[in-house]
């Protein structure tokens, strides 16, 4: 059994009016309301018919981590403000990852949720069995093969002559179809148990009265047409109909579970039996030997074998150890594979990282673990590389600032908002310092600091830490100027404009370092007119008892008092601060 946690929504129409379909309810999770709205309406099989049906869809959640959905629609016992019944769907959303762990089965999933009522608040957790791989194995007839082999050429297909065939026999073929595929794929595939002929959808594989224009199409129960279909689809079926021992390709097919989608080269692999094909020895058998052959691939331009030694580096069983991760990090490090890996096929690259990452990197990178990846890829992540690095397991701060220097916007906003002000601030200036992430934490203090509600926590967090002193002047050796420009974007990000002279007198040292001065002279553009007051008298008297002038002369020189409690002397015409000192100043400039 596996414990899955979903989020869920409520779609429909309100009884009694004559409102539209929207969400009813949802859980508080990270999809909120209007998440949820967008994905039902863009996965929606089309009207109401043949219910109840079940879509299985597919969404990418924070980090841009694949999330499967099930939506199961039935008629309500309410009606509208015409009188019509309404269509109610309960839709479930979860991580894929979690479903890998079984792996689980669609028909699994619609019996775990399918009946469940959603709780007021809160997510939904249920225990789902793993997929029953001889089962499968026993149902795979013709029609599913058929339809397994059509589904690699990325257009949907369609089955037809089954309206009276129950919703859980045509999800069990649905299900049945998908065993005869990589698990994998089931991060990007969309299923129904029907759809309306007359509408237009993203569905893939689907039931219907009728197929729609440019789809494949299966008669329930009757060999699938593959003799005009491209080569691919061709081998395909016949690797699954006439393979001697078909449940062990269910079952390897089963135990490949990254993520991957039906576009090329994907589908070039998929062609070959898992367990060898082509010509030549039989491929290797250890983790370290089918790395090296996907590194001689990549080198040879050899798209299909870097494929199938990808599909079998996800699938073989490894010890997780230390040891074993030093020898598959060499490996990685001698041949070169994230560097050469950026001339393969997008879509193979994507498949690759992920494989290579948790081999040589999982479970969790530390910041000696990303350095050395970092210098593996000549200190270049590729948006690839960074993507499937963001979508680890990911639990030190530091690592997440000097990945998220590589992420696209949307991509670094993802991985930054999760993230306390003061853990993002403690991780930028620990030891060893990174100029990227000292960057990445100056521009989201920046952002955060816009909003006045966000302001304490950046105040909080950069008072803790001195303001970063050490780090700018690291930043900018030697460049008084550019620290000052550096200081005055952390100050606004904490005070907003103006800095108060309560703030000057609670968080500035009465005898700063000359390591501060540039952050003084930031402060000193934003301070209000009583702040400059106070930071002009504090740095006075800084200077004074560094000097060696005793605290009573001190305490004289800044209160205006002369010795022998004489009355001190009329300061200068239009001078309005102690000893002229700011007017001398501005009569400089």
């Amino acid at each position: 059994m596996v414990r899955i946690t979903a989020e869920w929504a409520l779609w429909g129409k309100r009884a009694g009016t004559a409102d539209g379909d929207d969400v009813l309810a949802c859980s508080d999770g990270q999809f909120d309301r209007e998440d949820f709205g967008e994905i039902i309406a863009r996965y929606t099989p089309g009207a109401p018919a043949n219910l109840p049906r079940v879509t299985i869809s597919w969404v990418n959640g924070h980090g841009d981590t694949p999330h499967v959905g099930m939506a199961v629609q039935e008629w309500s016992a309410e009606r509208d403000g015409m009188g019509r019944d309404i269509a109610l769907t309960r839709y479930f959303c979860l991580p894929y990852a979690q479903l890998a762990r079984g792996p689980v089965a669609y028909e699994a999933l619609y019996r775990a949720l399918g009946h469940r009522t959603p709780p007021a608040a809160g997510l939904l957790t249920a225990d789902v069995a793993a997929l029953d791989v001889e089962e499968a194995t026993g149902r795979a007839d013709q029609t599913a093969m058929g339809a397994a082999a059509l589904l690699l050429t990325g257009d949907p297909v369609c089955v037809v002559n089954a309206e009276g065939v129950p919703m859980p026999a045509r999800l069990r073929f649905l299900d049945t179809v998908a065993a005869l595929l990589p698990y994998g794929l089931r991060s990007r595939l969309t299923l129904s148990t029907w759809t309306d002929s007359a509408s237009r959808h993203r569905i893939k594989l689907s039931f219907a009265r009728h197929a729609p224009e440019g789809a494949h199409v299966i008669g329930w129960g009757e060999p699938a047409r593959v003799a005009q279909a491209p080569e691919t689809v061709r081998r395909y079926h016949d690797l699954l109909a006439d393979h001697p021992r078909l449940g062990d390709l269910v079952a390897r097919f089963a135990r490949d579970t990254a993520p991957r989608s039906l576009r090329s080269p994907d589908i070039a692999e998929l062609d070959d039996p898992p367990s060898g094909g082509g010509s030549g020895s039989a491929p290797p058998q250890t983790l370290g030997g089918l790395l090296l052959a996907c590194a001689d691939g990549i080198d040879e331009g050899d798209t299909r074998r870097v494929a199938r030694c990808v599909s079998r580096l996800g699938s073989l069983p490894r010890t997780g150890d230390a040891a074993e991760r030093d020898v598959l990090r060499q490996i990685v490090r001698d041949r070169r594979i994230l560097v050469t890996a950026r001339s393969l096929d997008p879509a193979l690259e994507e498949r690759l990282y992920p494989v290579v990452l948790d081999l040589a990197y999982g479970p969790e990178p530390t910041v000696e673990d990303f350095e050395d990846l970092r210098g593996n890829a000549d200190h270049w992540l590729s948006p690839g590389l960074a993507t499937a690095l963001s979508r680890m397991a990911v639990t030190d701060p530091a690592v997440t600032l000097r990945l998220a220097a590589y992420l696209p916007p949307g991509g670094l906003a993802k991985v930054l908002a999760p993230l306390p002000t003061g853990d993002l601030v403690a991780a930028a200036v620990r030891e060893p310092l990174d100029r990227q992430a000292l960057n990445v934490m100056c521009a989201e203090l920046s952002v955060r600091g816009d909003d006045p509600a966000g302001r304490p926590a950046v105040h909080a967090a950069l008072r803790r830490h001195g303001y970063a002193v050490a780090a700018v002047h690291w930043l900018h050796p030697g460049d008084p100027e550019g620290q000052i420009r550096r200081f005055h974007g952390l100050l606004a990000a904490a005070h907003g404009p103006v800095v108060e002279a309560r703030v000057v007198a609670e968080d500035f040292p009465a005898q700063p370092d000359p390591a501060y001065l540039p952050l003084l002279a930031a402060l000193a553009a934003l301070c209000s007119p009583d702040a400059r007051r106070e930071l002009t008298e504090s740095v006075l008297a800084g200077m004074l008892r560094r000097a060696g002038i005793s605290e009573e002369t001190v305490g004289r020189a800044l209160s205006g008092t002369p010795r022998g409690g004489e009355e001190a002397p009329a300061a200068p015409a239009g001078n309005g601060r102690r000893f002229g000192l700011l007017d001398r100043r501005r009569s400089q400039a």
